[in-house]
């Protein structure tokens, strides 16, 4: 069953207590959350039977039979080795897997053993195994596109079949007096640039579509040192012009939200008291959507939310009642170790990891299966295939 979109609700009386420390493995946060059928194995290799995992080590070449006590039915495997190997899985006769260690999702296989073989130039140790039976899950991800992959026909309906909204980057702006532009793009109109997506986007899927908008840099700017101030020309100073302007364009192409992405190095969690004005305004003149994507520079989880948080609530911001999603990025992309962290956090609000399809997607299926809502951004079939992984 498809869920909507989850609301962002922080409560005011949100400490910084209430952000519980986590120092737990992502192999730890999975055990957590799923039952690791490891329990009560053996391990048969060429050097005998054994009970321990830290048998199954080698070099070069090798590999190992895991014994299970019975029949299980499995679909999920987690695997770290201490060096650079490729891993081939294999049960009841048939491959189940070949590719590079990690979260490896397939479709249930029932069996009484697992084939593992390591293929490594060196010597290799297996640091973790973890092997599950999850569950599918009904919490589908947010999705964000690029025009270009929706016009290049690299994106198809089939792909869009389990998500629960789409952002849509195209060519969006708005200036610091509170005006909307539309970029050209190689010689297009910009206003029919962003019609076409719209239109070809529709065709696709009848998902909830948020328009991107982007601030505008003024020329000869450095970027990164004039957005923060840009933003809050826009967003604050003239909130209620930015505001009606943006939702004006929203409902002239039918759309049902707004995202701003504040996650470029020049905004942490201080740019975001200074949505406080311009979401108010939002929700007054605009019945629809409105998220927001940052980013936690460094990610270092403790310190960087107790910040995010005494900065959320500096000048008695509201924001956090109004936001109907807030998207976080980490520098260096959601890792496994990332993902660990996200859900182990133990908030009054809604955590949505950013995870960049043109990266390693077998996070998603791993922050999934940990109970976590995701948005997947530079959606691509690599990315569909990972929510079809999960669903």
């Amino acid at each position: 069953m498809k869920k909507k979109l989850f609301a962002v609700i922080i409560c005011l009386a949100l400490t910084a207590a209430v952000l519980a420390a986590c120092s737990a493995s992502p192999a730890d946060v999975l055990d957590g959350k799923l039952t690791n059928l490891t329990a009560n194995v053996t391990f048969e290799s060429g050097d005998g039977v054994s009970d321990k995992l830290s048998s199954c080590k080698g070099e070069g070449d090798g590999g190992f039979n895991l014994i299970f006590d019975g029949e299980k039915t499995f679909n999920r495997v987690f695997i770290t080795t201490s060096a650079q190997t490729s891993v081939k899985l294999s049960a009841e006769g048939e491959t189940i897997y070949s590719g590079a260690p990690g979260y490896i999702t397939f479709p249930s296989v029932t069996s009484g053993e697992l084939r593992i073989d390591v293929q490594c130039d060196g010597k290799w140790t297996v640091e973790s195994l973890g092997i599950y039976n999850a569950p599918a899950t009904d919490e589908l991800p947010i999705v964000g596109v690029n025009a270009e992959d929706v016009l290049g026909g690299r994106l198809t309906a089939e792909d869009f079949e389990n998500v629960s909204a789409v952002i849509l980057r195209a060519n969006v702006l708005y200036d610091t007096d509170g005006g909307v532009h539309f970029a050209d793009v190689n010689g297009t109109d910009g206003t029919e640039y962003f019609s076409s997506c719209v239109s070809a986007l529709k065709a696709m899927t009848s998902a909830p579509v948020y328009m991107q908008a982007d601030v505008m840099y003024t020329d000869g700017k450095d970027p990164v040192a004039d957005g923060a101030h840009l933003r809050y020309a826009a967003l604050r100073t003239n909130s209620f012009s930015t505001a009606g302007n943006l939702a004006a364009v929203v409902s002239r192409y039918g759309l049902q939200g707004l995202h701003l992405d504040f996650s470029d190095s020049a905004t942490e969690g201080t740019s975001l008291y200074l949505l406080s004005e311009f979401a108010q305004k939002w929700k007054q003149i605009s019945s629809s959507k409105i998220t927001v994507a940052m980013r936690l520079k460094g990610f270092e989880r403790s310190e960087k939310y107790d910040k995010l948080v005494s900065d959320f609530f500096r000048d008695g911001n509201t924001a956090s009642n109004l936001l109907d999603a807030l998207i976080l990025t980490a520098d260096g992309g959601v890792s496994y170790e990332t993902a660990a962290e996200f859900a182990g956090m133990e908030s009054k609000f809604r955590i949505m990891p950013a995870i960049d399809c043109n990266e390693d997607v077998s996070v998603f299926a791993f922050a999934s299966d940990c109970g976590l809502s995701a948005a997947l951004m530079n959606f691509n079939k690599a990315g569909a295939d990972a929510v079809n992984s999960v669903v």
